[in-house]
């Protein structure tokens, strides 16, 4: 068993040009009639009272150093102490730009971290420079956009880069659009950081595209992202879209629609007539058909999709383009039966019947979807995975996590919360 003991280092800096000005109330200690400059008078200029204008200087305290050691209990002389340094080199931006990190072994790790501001000016037209461009413009200076992993000697001479990490910005919402890491085979010795001067990006060739983030919606909120040739993931977004209620892995944002009825979005589906009703087999609402419908268009005739839902119905509805075989029935919860069908050659789909329908699927045959409900600002009221078996979360009156439930109504795990030394329940 080991014991650690960390010691954090404070300083502080007085090197800042942003003076802030203020008002101070002085009471003058003498009758001068001659009101100083630069003052606002209370009252006639008698000498007695003044604010004048007051300059505060600016004190920066900021983390400097962090020495960690890890004792071993059964031998106290065995210590292993690491000691990082932090630097803050851009007084523009005053965000961490460095550390050192020097073990037991002298060994060093050093971490170098680039921000919009370190890249000055940008006058490239590529999609790197107008994305620093706008994050500057947007004053968004925190965000890191290039991190470096180096080893070095004991007294930090020869320095080899062992991991980096670039990431490219939009040029609308200021989102990421990709993310590129090295691959090396070994060590890379004089590693520059990158630039964006007037012909665009300058990086190093061992940085590989990783990740592309394809879609967002107006909110900023990711739609659709993918590992470079990988599959897609996507996500829909509910409750005035502050939440996500559905991952799909392996389809397209175009490929995909969700539905539970909960809030105030529709998941990509077309609703007509009908109306919102209070139950369902997840959340606390579901859809009435009442003569109404439900569609979803712009699909691929030559892809075969899977839609599911459960229904109080206990017959099947007739949907175009069903496969032989289909649909699928499933478990029945409370007077709601599960049904699945597999649609292809069609461009479009859609359902109508009576009775209600709640936990509305649609998605590729070859994707996995996973759904979520909320009660808003409490947290998941359910879980809906891949296989459409359904957890459901329940929490006390001061709104923390108390069980999980199955479908079928058994408890599968509980919490508890009390104070040291008071018994469970």
């Amino acid at each position: 068993m080991a014991v650690k003991d960390v010691t954090n280092q404070y300083s502080t800096s007085r090197n800042r040009n942003d003076w802030v000005g203020g008002f101070g109330n002085f009471v003058l200690t003498t009758h001068n009639y001659n009101c100083p400059k630069a003052s606002l008078i209370v009252g006639p200029c008698n000498g007695n009272q003044i604010l004048p204008y007051q300059s505060v200087e600016p004190i920066w305290t900021f983390l400097s150093q962090t020495d960690e050691k890890t004792y071993d209990q059964l031998d106290p002389a065995k210590i292993d102490e690491r000691v990082t340094n932090f630097f803050y080199d851009n007084p523009s931006h005053m965000q961490l730009t460095r550390t050192t990190t020097t073990n037991s072994k002298g060994e060093q790790l050093l971490t170098q971290m680039q921000y919009p501001l370190d890249f000055g000016t940008v006058t490239g037209t590529d999609a790197f420079s107008q994305g620093i461009v706008n994050l500057q413009n947007r004053f968004m200076h925190s965000v890191p956009v290039e991190k470096i992993t180096q080893k070095a000697a004991s007294d930090g001479s020869n320095p080899v880069a062992t991991d980096a990490v670039l990431t490219t910005f939009n040029s609308g919402l200021p989102t990421p659009l990709s993310v590129a890491r090295t691959e090396m085979t070994s060590p890379i010795a004089n590693f520059a950081a990158s630039t964006a001067g007037a012909g665009g990006l300058s990086a190093n060739a061992a940085y590989q595209p990783l990740l592309a983030y394809d879609s967002y919606d107006a909110h900023g909120n990711i739609l659709q992202q993918r590992k470079v040739n990988d599959y897609s993931t996507s996500f829909l977004w509910d409750y005035n879209a502050g939440l996500p209620v559905c991952q799909v892995k392996n389809a397209a944002q175009s490929d995909v629609a969700y539905t539970s009825f909960e809030a105030d979005g529709t998941g990509g589906w077309t609703v007509s007539g009908g109306s919102i009703q209070p139950g369902g087999v997840t959340g606390n609402n579901c859809f009435s058909f009442s003569g109404g419908s439900i569609s979803r268009a712009g699909l691929n005739s030559s892809t075969t999709y899977i839609v599911s839902f459960w229904t109080t119905n206990s017959t099947p509805l007739a949907i175009a383009g069903s496969t032989p075989g289909y649909p699928i029935s499933g478990k029945r919860i409370n007077g709601w039966s599960y049904f699945e069908y597999q649609v292809t050659g069609q461009t479009s789909v859609t359902l109508s019947s009576t009775g209600s329908i709640d936990e509305l699927r649609l998605y590729p045959a070859t994707a996995q979807m996973k759904t979520l409900t909320y009660s808003p600002l409490v947290g998941v009221t359910s879980e809906c995975d891949a296989g459409n078996k359904i957890v459901y979360y329940f929490y006390d009156a001061l709104g923390r996590l108390q069980y999980l439930k199955d479908q079928d109504g058994n408890i599968v795990k509980t919490f508890e919360y009390h104070y040291k030394g008071q018994t469970s329940n």
